[in-house]
């Protein structure tokens, strides 16, 4: 996608399979462009019923109107709430796909893995589906991804509690062992810890002795650590209640 000269070059974005490339000194005339379009536009379609299907064509290989505009901005800002509330008004009139619009949220995160538009926007996506989530893997992928890029990721985590009501009961050892390598190395994040705690929860009595001593073992290496102090303190309650401050239960709906 090639658009107007800045600077004596072109402005261009480079989209090549799942990534995407913007020549840094290029990000803030897009950004205004498409931020400036957008003002224009809205305050021209307050007369004109339909405007928003009608602005959304792709002409020659550009993306032009709302749904290009709003993409861009969305990429570069993931907390533009506007264009997110655009882009819902696009998928309930079937202007665009929920599959689409889930490449464009994977996309984002992977910039901003800690926006929370961009989460509530993309949980908002999968809501619309009546059959749930089709990839299981590639939703607990993206939180995987997310966390890495971005420790003490509350919504990611949030999400992962959510796709517990789609993982089998009780939990395979691979996820409790996935989670327990990452809080090892990242002790005092307190979502990650919830989380676990959550899948001990669903788990047999066994684990529940295992994650004691493993518990027991981390504190002696990082005994300052609040957030495994709360959770030895669960543990030994026998999970009766869920940490003070961590993210919503595992039976929380997809919703906005």
């Amino acid at each position: 996608v090639v658009s107007g000269g800045y600077g004596g070059g072109q402005v261009t974005v480079c989209e090549h399979g799942k990534k995407v490339g913007l020549r840094v000194d290029c990000v803030e005339p897009v950004y205004r462009y498409a931020r400036e379009s957008l003002r224009v536009w809205r305050r021209s379609a307050r007369a004109r019923p339909g405007a928003l299907v009608a602005m959304t064509a792709c002409h020659e290989g550009r993306s032009d109107g709302v749904e290009g505009w709003t993409r861009a901005l969305v990429l570069l800002n993931a907390e533009y709430t506007t264009a997110w509330s655009l882009r819902k008004r696009l998928v309930h009139s079937s202007v665009l796909e929920s599959s689409q619009e889930l490449w464009v949220t994977r996309l984002c995160l992977s910039r901003f893995p800690n926006s929370v538009d961009a989460w509530a926007h993309h949980r908002w996506i999968l809501a619309q589906d009546s059959n749930g989530i089709k990839s299981l893997e590639s939703e607990m992928q993206l939180t995987r991804r997310s966390c890495q890029l971005r420790p003490a990721n509350y919504y990611a985590w949030t999400h992962r509690l959510v796709l517990l009501q789609h993982v089998s009961s009780p939990p395979p050892l691979t996820l409790l062992k996935e989670v327990q390598s990452f809080v090892e190395t990242h002790p005092m994040d307190h979502s990650a810890m919830h989380f676990y705690l959550a899948l001990v929860r669903l788990s047999p009595a066994p684990v529940l002795h295992d994650s004691t001593e493993w518990i027991r073992a981390l504190l002696s290496l990082f005994p300052d650590s609040e957030t495994l102090q709360h959770a030895q303190h669960h543990i030994v309650s026998g999970l009766t209640s869920p940490m003070e401050g961590g993210p919503g239960r595992p039976t929380d709906q997809l919703r906005n």
